[in-house]
């Protein structure tokens, strides 16, 4: 072997294709890899409950500290004596969901 093989760069066609096949995982491989992190992380369940409940308890803590902000808007729409046919009718239901379509009378 030359040392350019043992370098990260391929030389030539058959080494890329080689490093191609390198990257493949088979499904066994994955149900492999899988089932090793599930092994780690049930051994380390202590400290991922720990955490949780770290984090659960500043949760609470913060909900019980902090006073409510409520927020409310009251809008509606005075009916016109006058009739107005059904444009009228629609620029009203528009102001109702916050859109000024600027319907209103001038004088």
């Amino acid at each position: 072997m030359s040392t350019n093989n043992q370098t990260n760069h391929p030389n030539n066609a058959s080494d890329v294709i080689s490093s191609v096949h390198d990257d493949e995982i088979s499904l066994k491989e994955l149900i492999l890899k899988v089932k090793e992190w599930w092994l780690f992380l049930l051994s380390k369940w202590k400290l991922i409950l720990g955490v949780a409940f770290m984090g659960a308890l500043l949760g609470l803590a913060y909900a019980w500290n902090t006073k409510p902000k409520y927020k409310a808007e009251f809008s509606f729409v005075l009916e016109d004596e006058k009739g107005g046919g059904g444009l009228s009718g629609a620029l009203g239901l528009a102001s109702q969901f916050g859109l000024n379509i600027g319907g209103g009378e001038l004088g």
